[in-house]
């Protein structure tokens, strides 16, 4: 079982450097992508700062659904 993440450890640069978990281990890396959904507990711990992108990306929603998984591929997908 892998632990909670239980904070964001930032560099000196304001970038990510580890996540802590609950457990006391750090995980490092190259690239964190937060999977938290709307609470955003990585990207949350960077900073306040907006940027609007409606002039490039004409989408403002975020939808979320639930459904079965696919089908098992063919051996040649």
């Amino acid at each position: 079982r892998m632990g909670e993440l239980a904070g964001v450890k930032l560099r000196d640069d304001g970038f990510v450097d580890a996540l802590a978990i609950d457990d006391g281990e750090e995980l490092r890396g190259d690239l964190f992508v937060d999977c938290t959904g709307p609470a955003a507990r990585v990207r949350s711990a960077l900073d306040t700062t907006w940027d609007d992108w409606r002039r490039w990306l004409p989408c403002d929603r975020v939808l979320f659904a639930d459904a079965p998984p696919a089908p098992e591929p063919s051996p040649l997908d």
